[in-house]
């Protein structure tokens, strides 16, 4: 009798051992993997930022893409307005160079 006692003991302070063993590397763990979700979510709001940083950065080039467009059509439209419209004052010929006498 003596025998199962000592070995249902042995076997009740084992599995508590057991369980404080395995409950201080679960702790570990988790504290461990707490650290990485907060790195994590730092990282993803760094990224969240950057993207609304660059999003806005885009907006303004293409703001400015849209009125660089604008300028250039209306002076393609003064150019071609100019060049089919006569002058006025006739045709300015340049003068040949008259021929020098030795």
């Amino acid at each position: 009798m003596w025998y199962v006692l000592c070995a249902g003991g042995g076997l009740v302070v084992g599995a508590v051992v057991g369980w404080l063993i395995a409950s201080s590397r679960g702790a570990r763990q988790c504290g461990a993997l707490g650290a990485t979700v907060d790195e994590l979510r730092a990282r993803g709001e760094a990224r969240d930022t950057e993207v609304r940083e660059l999003q806005a950065d885009l907006g303004f080039e293409r703001e400015g893409k849209t009125k660089a467009e604008t300028r250039l059509g209306e002076m393609e439209q003064r150019l071609a307005g100019k060049k089919k419209r006569p002058r006025r004052y006739g045709v300015r010929h340049a003068r040949k160079p008259e021929p020098e006498e030795e």
